[in-house]
């Protein structure tokens, strides 16, 4: 993982580089954008437009707190996302071609 808590700035690539180690909290909403904010999305990166901010959490429990999003590394959530879940499960979908439902089941 490349990405410093510290820099006010993310690349995409970063984004998905940090996408491993990601959660999402249980009291979050699963995915609800459409194409449209997709798309307005990828626009805003193509015309180097911001596009929102992310606020990741360290809750000290992040394993039980959260459920991993797939392809996370089992008992590896560093950060639950809190706001830019849709973001950054969107640009995952389109740069690394996933499917739309990828945090895992856990059965909760």
């Amino acid at each position: 993982m490349t990405w410093n808590p510290g820099t006010e700035t993310i690349t995409v690539a970063e984004v998905l580089d940090l996408y491993p180690h990601l959660g999402v909290p249980h009291f979050q909403r699963g995915l609800v954008w459409g194409n449209d904010s997709v798309a307005a999305l990828l626009e805003s990166l193509f015309y180097d437009t911001p596009c929102g901010s992310f606020v990741l959490w360290d809750s000290g429990d992040n394993q039980n707190n959260g459920v991993p999003m797939a392809g996370g590394r089992p008992g590896g959530i560093r950060y639950l996302i809190i706001d830019g879940q849709q973001r950054i499960r969107s640009l995952r979908q389109v740069f690394q071609n996933e499917g739309a439902s990828d945090v895992e089941d856990t059965g909760q």
